[in-house]
């Protein structure tokens, strides 16, 4: 709540999570979600066997650290996946991109899908003065007042090098710090 004078006004906040994020796997063309289609496609620039075995982000950054593998490389690679993502955004988040009443939108993906849709639809959005994501290594907090639409990537996101969560130790280091 924002104190106007001797008013409150409700800010109004939109939270968004994984299952939320989908796009249409390009072999089947069924609707899949994020985390879905980066899965086999991780596994197979890590070398991991059989990769159209993996559904999900979690299970190949485990399956790469068991094996041995670099903990940067799911990063990194990760992030190469995500440079050369052409999906649009899919209908939900352009449908919520279009809830201008939203002025803060945390989301709990370290995909830009949601920024993409919001660049989409509200043409005030500027990603690079919009858009912020949490760092673990460095204090990042949401300006005092808000006068625009603000994306929060609450869990870090792809473009903070290895300050992102990936999977499920991620999540508990993040909620921790």
């Amino acid at each position: 709540i924002e104190q106007l004078g001797h008013q409150h006004a409700v800010l109004a906040l939109a939270v968004i999570g994984p299952e939320l994020v989908t796009l249409t796997d390009p072999v089947t063309g069924k609707s899949i979600t994020m985390n879905n289609f980066l899965a086999p496609r991780l596994a197979e620039a890590l070398g991991l066997p059989e990769p159209a075995g993996f559904t999900t982000v979690n299970t190949v950054a485990c399956a790469h650290m068991l094996n041995g593998g670099s903990r940067a490389d799911i990063y990194d690679e990760l992030r190469e996946i995500l440079d050369h993502l052409k999906a649009p955004p899919c209908d939900a988040l352009l449908d919520l991109a279009r809830i201008t009443d939203f002025k803060i939108i945390i989301s709990s993906v370290f995909d830009h899908q949601l920024s993409h849709a919001l660049e989409s639809v509200r043409p005030d959005y500027e990603p690079r003065r919009q858009l912020m994501a949490y760092h673990p290594s460095e204090a990042v907090d949401l300006p005092e007042i808000i006068g625009h639409t603000l994306l929060f990537h609450i869990l870090g996101d792809y473009h903070t090098s290895q300050d992102f969560a990936v999977w499920e130790e991620d999540y508990m280091e993040f909620i921790c710090k």
